[in-house]
């Protein structure tokens, strides 16, 4: 249970940093230094599906390349959870981790250009 609430104050404190009452941790860094992500909401005009390949555009491709990095992330996660043998779920845990880092990229890319609102 300690460690529970280790954790938990750990996030209040992370949380706290984005509006400037908190304090950084040196335990954890931000890898995206200089990344500012944009917020609000603009309201999109309504999409229609891409009928044929000449109307899938960048957009498209980066939102289904996060929706693929975020979907490898959670299911490899959930694999490890399974996992009896320690060196191999240690493998696939790290593999998970990679794939939010790459997922993390994309949103980047997605935010910045508009694609992907917070």
């Amino acid at each position: 249970m300690r460690t529970r609430t280790m954790e938990y104050n750990n996030l209040v404190q992370m949380a706290g940093m984005h509006t400037g009452n908190g304090m950084a941790t040196s335990r954890y860094i931000m890898r995206s230094q200089g990344f500012t992500p944009i917020y609000g909401l603009r309201n999109p005009e309504t999409m229609t599906p891409a009928m044929g390949i000449e109307d899938i555009d960048d957009m498209d491709v980066a939102l289904a390349l996060l929706s693929t990095h975020k979907t490898c992330a959670g299911i490899k996660m959930k694999a490890t959870l399974e996992m009896a043998n320690p060196t191999l779920r240690r493998a696939i845990q790290m593999s998970a981790n990679s794939c939010a880092d790459m997922a993390h990229g994309a949103f980047q890319y997605a935010n910045q250009k508009g694609y992907y609102q917070l």
